[in-house]
C-alpha cells in the first residue's frame, strides 16, 4: 500500500528515527463529565509500555498531554544485516546512514497497583492512590 503522505522531512538520523512527540487529547472539558474526564485520563495514562507522558494540561476548552511515543520509523532499517554491526542503521527514505539513535532510558512507570488494595488513578483531575 502506497504512503499517501510520504516520508517525513528529515535532516540526519535523530531521536526521531525512534520516537515520536505528540499531543494527546484526553477529554472535551465542555462535552465529558469530570468523572468522563478522570476515567479517560486514566485509562490513557495507564498505557506506560510505550508512552511516556507530561502533566496534562488544558488548552481551547480541551484536557491535553504531552506524549512520547516510543516507536522506531518505518523507514530506519538495521545496516548489518548481513552479519555486519548491528547498532548501525539506514533511513531507506533519505539514505542516512550511521549509528543506531539512542533513546533515552526511561524511568519504570509508576504500576497501577500501588499495592493489593490501592491503585494510582486520575480522580479531581490529580493523579493519585485510591483504595479499591
Amino acid at each position: 500500500m502506497p504512503d499517501a503522505a510520504g516520508p517525513p522531512p528529515c535532516r540526519s538520523l535523530g531521536q526521531q528515527c525512534r520516537e515520536l512527540a505528540v499531543v494527546l487529547r484526553v477529554a472535551d472539558l465542555a462535552d465529558d463529565t469530570k468523572t468522563e474526564q478522570d476515567a479517560l485520563a486514566t485509562w490513557l495514562l495507564g498505557h506506560t509500555e510505550r508512552l511516556r507522558f507530561g502533566e496534562p494540561f488544558r488548552r481551547d476548552g480541551r484536557l491535553l498531554v504531552e506524549a512520547v511515543i516510543t516507536v522506531e520509523c518505518k523507514y530506519l532499517k538495521r545496516a548489518g544485516d548481513r552479519g555486519g554491526a548491528g547498532d548501525r542503521v539506514r533511513c531507506q527514505a533519505h539514505g542516512y546512514e550511521g549509528p543506531a539513535p539512542i533513546v533515552p532510558t526511561r524511568k519504570v512507570p509508576p504500576s497501577f497497583w500501588a499495592d493489593s488494595d490501592r491503585a494510582l488513578v486520575v480522580q479531581d483531575g490529580k493523579l493519585q492512590h485510591v483504595g479499591l
